[in-house]
């Protein structure tokens, strides 16, 4: 497992704060949305996945052209719209939870 700084200097900052007899807090901000967007588009993912396992449609990648690039384009869709609802709501012009 590789080292991640930013979880050692979360951890640094945790330990001086609670040193200092303060609680440490961060403010989540756009966490909530931005997790919960994700995870409704991975689930759509994994369902696509998991129905292309299908013997008729060839495989999760393989299979006919047409099938292919329906796939390829739903999961472009699926990115282009997480940066998009995450950046709208991230700089205020949708609300989130």
């Amino acid at each position: 497992m590789a080292l991640d700084w930013a979880q050692v200097a979360w951890s640094i900052a945790a330990i001086y704060h609670n040193s200092k007899g303060h609680e440490f807090r961060v403010d989540p901000g756009t966490l909530a949305f931005s997790v919960t967007l994700f995870t409704i588009f991975a689930f759509i993912s994994v369902g696509t996945l998991m129905y292309r396992r299908r013997p008729e449609i060839g495989g999760e990648l393989g299979g006919p052209r047409t099938a292919k690039a329906l796939t390829t384009m739903l999961f472009i869709s699926l990115w282009l719209l997480y940066i998009l609802f995450s950046s709208l709501e991230a700089y205020c012009h949708i609300q989130g939870f």
